[in-house]
């Protein structure tokens, strides 16, 4: 099986623990967290190891504490410590390579979608029972550690290709048109929800969600857009009916699912 991870926090993705140096003192206490542990244990010895980070953040250490992760293994979450202790050394045991402390979660038990607007080459899976905060959604996901594209318009095989389109004129406060978005015909408010990713000055570029779209015209409204100067770079993302390319994928939120087209290196499933 090969795993899909979804990242759902920036800060602490593919952190390796820094190995410090864990001396303890007679009242100080030494907790270890294993994959091969268990929740129920104490967590006082490598034998009755802890085994996730999500247990670790719900137990209260006290100030100088030594918390020691195995090496070798990955364990997935925030860690976030109850109640802010001061001094607590985090470290690592065992053998192997440092431990690795991704905020991240493998997505299994994906199928072929069965969504209308959808090419039979894309898959989708349940994420239902996952705990994702919904204003913050997906910003990532990753196949085999490979960065996947966010569905977008005009198509790129990886999320670092450059392909822009241009202003053609700008149409008023928060408004464009370009005519390559008319020749596509879309409906209006096609692009409606969607984000646009557009230049705004030299060496920066504004995000802004989309509030209406004009197909046989090529006409973009968007929030908090000003006047856009001809010619200016931007594309489009985060619409599902994108998915049209390897290596896109998008998170629907209302129904709880991740849709991916894999690329053909990636399969099968």
């Amino acid at each position: 099986m090969i795993k899909k991870y979804f990242h759902y926090t920036i800060l602490i993705v593919f952190f390796l623990v820094t190995i410090s140096p864990a001396i303890a003192t007679q009242d100080d206490n030494t907790y270890y967290v294993s994959n091969d542990g268990s929740d129920d244990n104490d967590g006082l010895s490598p034998d009755t190891a802890w085994q996730t980070i999500e247990h670790v953040n719900t137990f209260r250490l006290s100030d100088n504490d030594i918390l020691l992760f195995q090496r070798g293994d990955v364990f997935r979450g925030e860690l976030r410590l109850y109640k802010t202790p001061v001094g607590v050394t985090i470290g690592a045991y065992g053998d192997g390579d440092n431990p690795v402390l991704a905020g991240s979660i493998a997505i299994e038990n994906w199928t072929k979608t069965s969504h209308a607007s959808l090419s039979d080459e894309v898959y989708e899976a349940d994420i239902s029972s996952m705990t994702i905060d919904d204003e913050q959604g997906i910003h990532h996901l990753f196949v085999n550690n490979e960065l996947m594209t966010l569905a977008r318009y005009p198509n790129v095989d990886s999320p670092t290709q450059k392909n822009w389109l241009d202003v053609d004129e700008t149409a008023g406060t928060n408004g464009f048109k370009d005519a390559a978005l008319a020749t596509l015909a879309k409906p209006d408010d096609y692009w409606k929800g969607a984000t646009l990713r557009i230049r705004n000055y030299s060496w920066t570029y504004t995000i802004s969600k989309i509030t209406s779209s004009t197909g046989s015209t090529g006409k973009i409204q968007a929030e908090r857009l000003s006047n856009q100067l001809p010619e200016w770079g931007y594309f489009l993302d985060n619409k599902l009916e994108e998915i049209d390319h390897p290596g896109e994928w998008f998170y629907d939120a209302a129904t709880k699912k991740v849709y991916l087209y894999p690329k053909n290196t990636q399969l099968p499933f």
